[in-house]
């Protein structure tokens, strides 16, 4: 590079504004420097450093610029890697500044050829050194960065961003997408420990760059329900993706989950299977998990399913009166009992009880029909919609104890949310992310990367393994002191996870005696007996309810005659054992018995430990037992149960060599609670590939479901334009024959799928399976120029050319979901 400002002349580069402080006098004064471009190491200086007389005497036209001190900006690089923000680096150096603490800089400021106060124009070039720095060349395409960064033959080659990255493929056309896959090594121990025949959670984000880039993120749960980042997948939109957070297909999901499969078996040498996954109610992230893992057991996200139904609900019945209001708390509590259901017939009935409830209600005459009409409406959706015996069982209690079962733990470990995972997404965009941004602008897609394997990654792992000895070192402490054992029993170092509540009877007579009072005031309902199910089920006003409440608050309260009992208080839910509305109902059913009228005495448990045992025996009989009320639970998926199905699962309880991994965390994930864990001896009795093939099942009625629910408005519109159609004159301009074209292109291939299904349901067989090893399509520039998953090519110049980069991202907003899917 040349440094010449004297000897350069703006009008040869057809410059209209002369920046240099000197005119031009054709001063040959100059000084060449050469670099290694990749290393920026200063090879050779020379150049000619006399000036003409004409320069000597020239006056400035401009004032000059004065450099920084270069001691000004190494401070303040050690305060930003050290975390500082630009605030603080700025306070720093007026402090610095004040009170002279520069060690190069003088006392007499006319002595200063330098500036040692940082101004706002300087953040531009700080920022720049500071990538430098870490490795960063901004002057660089972001792109062209990665791609040598994980390139053996480039001269940049990252070893440690190399063995991050377990799958890369760069943009060569624009029909090809970047792809970029992140798992370190503490991140596939970790999956190998708590994901492989456990369960993992997977969801996107976007917004995390200034390139059209979405972020997957494949997590898995420790043994103290502590999220744990096992797998980044990143990839860019297709191109003309108009927005980020919809440019994703099953495809491109199942591919780079394939890869993260096989990284993982490469690094241990032996098959991986996660048992379960849990997402949200998405068809692309459910359909690629069963592409890649045909035998796992899917979940659907609570939070998100309720979501879906609360959108829905707010679409029918809108409005603020109390009326309304009363309508949506009656359906939001039958949204809640349907989720605790265990058994497939009582979920029915609920919805069946409260459509009729309704219809009861509902008279001819009153204007308020309308609203009966919404009601039942959204009552069609939830039974039409979610209720099919696969899909049920993918999110109610029934799936809790399905998935307990599948992994030989105790239901109240089995996670229903993916709370673990958007806590971390939002921490990760609004604190981790955010903290690297320059002036509110998104990160470079290689400073992304390089932050994600060199920065945070290995901080969460690192505080973790900190964390653990801390909380080691603590326990032998606490042991230390007398009584220790049990103050460390009654601490959160020695809790168990969260147990759910269960009913027993205990001496109360508080709550015996609100039991009463509420029976005096005929708070509580006639009960309804469920005899396929053997349940009572009561409804009962809350004790501070009014005659005038408009939506008096109401609690459900069911008494199984088997000794399970359960009630939607606030009390039983904190606490468990019997709160005053099941005392209530239980002395109710003592009322109720006589010889007209034989209630069996229910034998409800009369500690916490009796109870947890007889909701372990319940939950082992119902799924071993066929002459058990509660195994028609079980018969949604016995019954479609395929005969090709290969019945073993992985059974390779091993983990890595405990060479493999590291110190002090060898050894399987022990379960939370031995509630609800059943014997070794009684596995065989229930066959586990039953739970497997549901999803498979679930995921193909939600497609459909989903499908029929946006093509039914769809086909009205096109029925009236046909009609339309038909009334137009036969003579037509040709300027419409290519939208024609594209039209019936579409309708056609909606058709063949139609007219498969159709077949399928004839033949009664069902549509094949997609195979698991079938090869994803790969363009011919992208396997020409892909080894092992990484590009190669001849030169830089050649990767220049071919290489492209994501398309930039326009600034989004993310926007609460209306979706009722």
């Amino acid at each position: 590079m040349n440094h010449s400002a004297c000897g350069y002349d703006h009008v040869d580069a057809q410059s209209k504004t002369r920046h240099v402080p000197s005119p031009f006098t054709g001063c040959l004064a100059h000084v060449e420097v050469t670099v290694l471009v990749a290393t920026q190491q200063i090879l050779r200086i020379r150049g000619y450093l006399n000036h003409n007389d004409a320069c000597k005497t020239a006056h400035f036209t401009r004032i000059p610029p004065i450099p920084v001190h270069p001691s000004v900006y190494s401070l303040a690089l050690k305060h930003l890697a050290a975390g500082a923000t630009l605030a603080d680096v700025h306070k720093q150096n007026r402090a610095m500044f004040q009170s002279y603490g520069y060690a190069e800089m003088p006392r007499d400021s006319a002595q200063w050829k330098h500036r040692w106060l940082l101004l706002p124009k300087d953040s531009r070039s700080l920022y720049r050194q500071f990538s430098r720095w870490k490795g960063v060349r901004t002057k660089e395409k972001a792109h062209i960065n990665v791609d040598e960064w994980l390139d053996p033959a480039s001269p940049r080659f990252n070893k440690t961003l190399a063995d991050a990255v377990f799958h890369y493929s760069a943009r060569a056309s624009k029909g090809e997408r970047f792809e970029a896959c992140i798992a370190t090594k503490d991140m596939k121990e970790a999956a190998w420990k708590y994901c492989h025949q456990s369960q993992i959670m997977v969801d996107g984000t976007f917004g995390i760059c200034e390139k059209k880039v979405l972020l997957f993120v494949v997590m898995g749960i420790d043994q103290e329900g502590h999220g744990i980042p096992v797998a980044f997948l990143l990839f860019s939109a297709p191109t003309g993706n108009s927005h980020t957070a919809a440019g994703y297909d099953t495809a491109i999901l199942a591919k780079l989950l394939q890869k993260w499969k096989q990284s993982l078996e490469d690094f241990a040498g032996k098959p991986f299977s996660p048992s379960v996954a849990i997402t949200d109610t998405d068809l692309k992230e459910r359909g690629a998990l069963l592409r890649v893992f045909p035998h796992i057991f899917l979940l659907i996200c609570r939070v998100h399913l309720r979501r879906s139904w609360k959108n829905h609900r707010n679409r029918l019945l809108k409005g603020n009166s109390p009326y309304i209001a009363t309508f949506q708390e009656r359906l939001k509590a039958l949204e809640g009992k349907l989720v605790e259901t265990t058994v497939y017939d009582v979920a029915k009935q609920l919805i069946a009880s409260e459509v009729a409830a309704l219809e009861a209600e509902q008279t001819a005459e009153d204007e308020s029909d309308t609203v009966f009409e919404r009601a039942l409406a959204h009552l069609q959706y939830l039974d039409g919609y979610w209720m099919s015996k696969e899909l049920w069982a993918s999110w109610s209690d029934f799936a809790r104890l399905g998935a307990a079962r599948l992994m030989n733990r105790s239901p109240e470990s089995i996670f229903m949310t993916t709370n673990h995972l958007e806590s971390f997404n939002n921490v990760l965009k609004n604190n981790r992310l955010a903290h690297q941004q320059r002036g509110g602008r998104r990160l470079r897609l290689d400073v992304l990367i390089h932050f994600l394997i060199l920065d945070m990654l290995p901080s969460i792992f690192e505080t973790r393994r900190l964390q653990r000895d801390e909380d080691n070192r603590m326990k032998r402490w606490i042991l230390t002191l007398p009584g220790g054992q049990q103050l460390l029993n009654s601490t959160s170092l020695g809790k168990a996870s969260k147990q759910i509540q269960v009913a027993f009877l205990t001496f109360d007579p508080i709550r015996d005696a609100g039991a009463a009072s509420l029976l005096e005031s005929r708070q509580l309902g006639a009960p309804e007996f469920d005899a396929a199910t053997g349940v009572f089920t009561f409804v009962c006003y809350s004790s501070l309810a009014t005659e005038n409440d408009t939506a008096p608050t109401s609690y459900t309260i069911t008494i199984s005659v088997q000794g399970t009992a359960d009630c939607t208080c606030p009390d039983f839910r904190k606490r468990g054992g019997a709160c005053k509305h099941l005392r209530a109902a239980v002395m109710r059913l003592d009322q109720l018995r006589s010889p007209q009228c034989p209630i069996p005495t229910i034998p409800i448990p009369t500690s916490a430990t009796a109870a947890q045992e007889l909701m372990s025996r319940l939950s082992k009989s119902s799924f071993d037992s066929s002459s058990n009320p509660v195994v028609q639970a079980t018969e949604i998926l016995t019954e479609y149960l395929s005969k090709d199905c290969d019945a073993s699962v992985p059974a390779d309880d091993e983990l890595l060599h405990p060479d493999n991994l590291a110190e002090s965390e060898t050894g399987t994930c022990p379960p939370s609670s031995t509630a609800g864990v059943v014997d070794g001896e009684d596995r065989g009795e229930f066959d586990l590939t039953i739970l497997h093939h549901s999803s498979r099942r679930a995921l193909d009625y939600q497609t459909l479901a989903c499908a029929m629910k946006e093509l039914n408005p769809a086909s009205a519109t096109i029925a009236k334009i046909a009609s339309v159609l038909s009334e137009s004159a036969s003579a037509m301009s040709t300027d419409f024959l290519p939208d024609m074209d594209v039209v019936e292109g579409h309708l056609h291939l909606l058709l063949d799928q139609f007219e498969r299904l159709r077949r399928a349901v004839t033949d009664k067989q069902h549509p094949p399976a997609v195979s698991n090893n079938v090869p994803f399509h790969t363009s011919p520039t992208a396997a020409a120029n892909s080894v092992l998953g990484k590009r190669r090519r001849a030169d830089d110049k050649v990767a220049h050319k071919v290489i492209l980069a994501p398309s930039p991202e326009k600034k989004q907003k993310r926007h609460d979901s209306y979706s009722i899917h």
